[in-house]
């Protein structure tokens, strides 16, 4: 074998390496490439499977906040006003979401918010057993004002993200009826509480 023949297998030997290293790693930026685009539409998914979960969930916490325990604004035949509407379920976001093509902060948060809304049911539904008592109920209503608005409000700023991240159409915005209700019940349960620390201070002061 001459030395030109030599030097062509050579040539072509690295060739068909450099050949083989290009094939290699467009089939790796293909798959990368795939991947991105993937999880882009998982999350966007999420967003669009997501986003009506937690307005159905700010839809039926306002609906709790505005009981007041008379239907058409009448009492019960013995004067009570007992509660009459259901409190809020917590999101419950299904299983065929991607968890892992939304950030882990994001996560965290929508998966803390179930948890949330399940320990103040608990606790609602705690006073409303073994604390409130007729006529007027009063305890029970007080412990919805002072756990449901802040899970709407949390629900709604993680809606909106969403939303605005994965480019989701049509949500409500801040102004919404139920949110209005939110905020007010928000408002009145925190001028109750600065109420109740005022007095509080004032007994410790003067026994």
């Amino acid at each position: 074998m001459d030395a030109e023949t030599i030097n062509f297998i050579k040539e072509a030997g690295i060739v068909g390496a450099a050949a083989s290293i290009v094939i290699a790693l467009g089939s790796f930026l293909g798959s990368v490439i795939n991947g991105y685009f993937k999880k882009k539409s998982n999350a966007r998914y999420l967003g669009i499977k997501v986003i009506p979960t937690l307005d159905n969930f700010i839809l039926e916490c306002a609906t709790a906040l505005q009981d007041d325990g008379t239907h058409m604004g009448q009492a019960l035949e013995d004067g009570s006003t007992p509660p009459t509407e259901k409190l809020p379920s917590p999101p419950d976001y299904g299983s065929d979401i991607d968890w892992l093509s939304i950030d882990y902060r994001t996560m965290y948060r929508l998966q803390m918010l179930a948890h949330r809304a399940k320990a103040a049911n608990d606790s609602i539904t705690f006073v409303d057993q073994h604390i409130a008592h007729g006529p007027d109920y009063d305890d029970c209503f007080e412990a919805r004002a002072n756990n449901l608005p802040e899970l709407a409000i949390d629900a709604h700023g993680l809606a909106d993200l969403l939303a605005k991240k994965y480019k989701v159409p049509e949500h409500h915005p801040e102004n919404w009826w139920p949110m209005k209700v939110i905020h007010k019940k928000k408002a009145d349960s925190d001028v109750r509480k600065l109420e109740y620390e005022e007095l509080r201070k004032r007994m410790e002061q003067n026994p």
